[in-house]
């Protein structure tokens, strides 16, 4: 019989969260969401996601309340879903801040933690954490990289949060 080896973990694999597919172009929504004081931010930035600064790293979610100015930062903001209740549960977004040259100067990230690739830091996350940091860099990855059509050419947007 095998047994499930943790060292070859997919940490894109599952995964918690509600993606609210049919609430996703609701921009009143999506703003009350940003606007809530308990969601979750996790900043990525050149491909790298924010980590806590600590022997043991672990995943640096960051309280809306305290990072207004990541989110006035922010290249772009992409919704990675709900923890809960869909009416409400804990909003999840990514933050893409690659544009910036020393992020770590911003007031909610100074002191707080470091920019990690999730491949140093990944065996030493527990699986939900390593999921969000995954899904996140994943998604900002996707974004940077697809800015046309490949069927057509014309250029995309961001139309479902």
């Amino acid at each position: 019989m095998n047994q499930f080896d943790q060292s070859r973990m997919n940490f894109y694999a599952g995964g918690r969260l509600d993606r609210a597919g049919l609430r996703r172009r609701d921009r009143d929504w999506i703003e009350r969401l940003l606007a809530d004081p308990r969601t979750r931010l996790l900043p990525v930035w050149r491909q790298q996601n924010f980590v806590l600064q600590a022997e043991m790293p672990g995943i640096a979610t960051l309280l809306r309340e305290a990072a207004s100015d990541l989110i006035r930062s922010a290249d772009e903001i992409a919704l990675l879903g709900l923890e809960g209740d869909p009416d409400n549960g804990i909003a999840y977004f990514a933050v893409e801040i690659s544009h910036l040259d020393a992020p770590e100067t911003l007031p909610a990230l100074a002191n707080a933690g470091r920019f990690a690739d999730i491949r140093s830091v990944g065996p030493l996350l527990g699986q939900q954490e390593g999921q969000l940091l995954a899904y996140a860099r994943g998604l900002m990855h996707w974004h940077q990289r697809h800015h046309f059509c490949g069927v057509c050419g014309a250029p995309t947007r961001i139309e479902e949060a």
